[in-house]
Protein backbone atom coordinates (compact mmCIF):
# COMPACT_ATOMS: atom_id res chain seq x y z
CA UNK A 1 0.00 0.00 0.00
CA UNK A 2 1.37 3.42 -0.61
CA UNK A 3 1.33 6.46 1.03
CA UNK A 4 -1.01 8.21 -1.63
CA UNK A 5 -3.58 5.34 -0.81
CA UNK A 6 -3.19 5.59 2.99
CA UNK A 7 -3.65 9.40 2.65
CA UNK A 8 -6.84 9.07 0.27
CA UNK A 9 -8.50 6.64 2.46
CA UNK A 10 -7.86 8.92 5.58
CA UNK A 11 -9.93 11.80 3.50
CA UNK A 12 -12.55 9.54 2.21
CA UNK A 13 -13.15 8.41 6.14
CA UNK A 14 -13.10 11.93 6.82
CA UNK A 15 -15.38 12.82 4.33
CA UNK A 16 -12.94 15.41 2.78
CA UNK A 17 -12.90 13.93 -0.68
CA UNK A 18 -14.89 11.39 -3.09
CA UNK A 19 -13.91 9.24 -5.79
CA UNK A 20 -10.35 8.21 -6.01
CA UNK A 21 -8.32 11.91 -6.11
CA UNK A 22 -6.99 13.19 -3.46
CA UNK A 23 -7.91 17.55 -4.09
CA UNK A 24 -5.92 19.78 -2.54
CA UNK A 25 -8.25 22.98 -1.41
CA UNK A 26 -9.18 24.82 2.05
CA UNK A 27 -10.49 21.63 2.97
CA UNK A 28 -7.95 18.92 2.59
CA UNK A 29 -4.84 21.04 2.95
CA UNK A 30 -4.95 21.43 6.45
CA UNK A 31 -5.11 17.21 7.25
CA UNK A 32 -2.87 16.88 4.43
CA UNK A 33 0.21 18.82 6.84
CA UNK A 34 -0.48 16.83 9.40
CA UNK A 35 -0.69 13.19 7.92
CA UNK A 36 2.77 12.31 8.50
CA UNK A 37 2.85 13.21 12.22
CA UNK A 38 -0.24 11.35 12.88
CA UNK A 39 0.69 8.41 10.46
CA UNK A 40 4.03 7.80 12.52
CA UNK A 41 2.04 7.91 15.90
CA UNK A 42 -0.05 5.12 14.45
CA UNK A 43 3.20 3.54 13.09
CA UNK A 44 4.57 3.47 16.95
CA UNK A 45 1.79 1.92 17.93
CA UNK A 46 2.14 -0.76 15.69
CA UNK A 47 5.45 -1.20 16.74
CA UNK A 48 7.03 -0.72 13.52
CA UNK A 49 10.54 1.25 12.88
CA UNK A 50 9.01 2.25 9.77
CA UNK A 51 8.26 6.28 9.29
CA UNK A 52 6.88 9.02 7.16
CA UNK A 53 8.25 12.18 6.86
CA UNK A 54 6.45 15.67 5.18
CA UNK A 55 7.87 15.42 1.94
CA UNK A 56 7.53 11.33 1.56
CA UNK A 57 6.71 10.46 -1.88
CA UNK A 58 3.31 9.33 -3.04
CA UNK A 59 4.55 6.53 -4.57
CA UNK A 60 6.39 5.37 -1.67
CA UNK A 61 5.07 1.82 -0.41
CA UNK A 62 4.88 0.98 3.17
CA UNK A 63 6.71 -1.73 4.14
CA UNK A 64 3.71 -3.31 6.46
CA UNK A 65 1.64 -5.80 5.29
CA UNK A 66 -1.68 -5.20 3.86
CA UNK A 67 -3.41 -5.50 6.92
CA UNK A 68 -1.39 -3.54 9.02
CA UNK A 69 -1.53 -0.47 6.71
CA UNK A 70 -5.00 -0.83 6.31
CA UNK A 71 -5.14 0.36 9.88
CA UNK A 72 -3.36 3.18 9.50
CA UNK A 73 -5.99 5.55 7.41
CA UNK A 74 -8.55 4.57 10.82
CA UNK A 75 -5.73 5.71 13.23
CA UNK A 76 -5.27 8.94 11.56
CA UNK A 77 -8.83 9.63 10.71
CA UNK A 78 -10.00 9.16 14.58
CA UNK A 79 -7.07 11.95 15.63
CA UNK A 80 -7.55 14.33 12.82
CA UNK A 81 -11.55 14.11 13.04
CA UNK A 82 -11.60 14.82 16.61
CA UNK A 83 -13.19 17.67 16.21
CA UNK A 84 -15.37 17.76 13.41
CA UNK A 85 -17.26 14.59 14.66
CA UNK A 86 -16.02 13.72 17.96
CA UNK A 87 -19.02 10.21 17.38
CA UNK A 88 -16.96 9.13 14.38
CA UNK A 89 -13.52 10.03 15.38
CA UNK A 90 -14.03 7.27 18.65
CA UNK A 91 -15.83 4.74 16.18
CA UNK A 92 -12.43 4.58 14.51
CA UNK A 93 -10.25 4.70 16.68
CA UNK A 94 -11.81 1.67 18.55
CA UNK A 95 -11.21 -0.17 15.70
CA UNK A 96 -8.29 0.76 15.15
CA UNK A 97 -7.48 -0.86 18.50
CA UNK A 98 -9.20 -3.93 18.09
CA UNK A 99 -7.04 -4.43 14.41
CA UNK A 100 -4.18 -3.63 16.46
CA UNK A 101 -4.15 -5.97 18.54
CA UNK A 102 -5.26 -8.75 16.26
CA UNK A 103 -2.10 -7.38 14.54
CA UNK A 104 0.16 -7.83 17.24
CA UNK A 105 -1.01 -10.81 18.14
CA UNK A 106 -0.37 -12.28 14.30
CA UNK A 107 3.08 -11.79 14.83
CA UNK A 108 3.84 -9.31 11.81
CA UNK A 109 4.76 -6.19 13.85
CA UNK A 110 8.28 -5.65 14.81
CA UNK A 111 6.87 -6.71 18.69
CA UNK A 112 7.14 -10.37 16.55
CA UNK A 113 5.02 -13.06 18.22
CA UNK A 114 5.53 -12.34 21.90
CA UNK A 115 3.82 -14.23 23.47
CA UNK A 116 2.30 -13.01 26.84
CA UNK A 117 3.12 -15.26 29.90
CA UNK A 118 0.72 -15.26 32.84
CA UNK A 119 1.71 -16.56 35.88
CA UNK A 120 -0.60 -17.69 38.24
CA UNK A 121 -0.42 -17.51 41.80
Amino acid sequence: MTWYDIKLITLQKMFAVSGDRIVRDDVTLPYLAAMPYVCNEGLALLYTDERVSPIMFDEYEFRLDEKGAMLLPLYMASQLYKDEDAGLAAIYRNEFEVGREQFLRSGKSNVGAAKVVRLRG
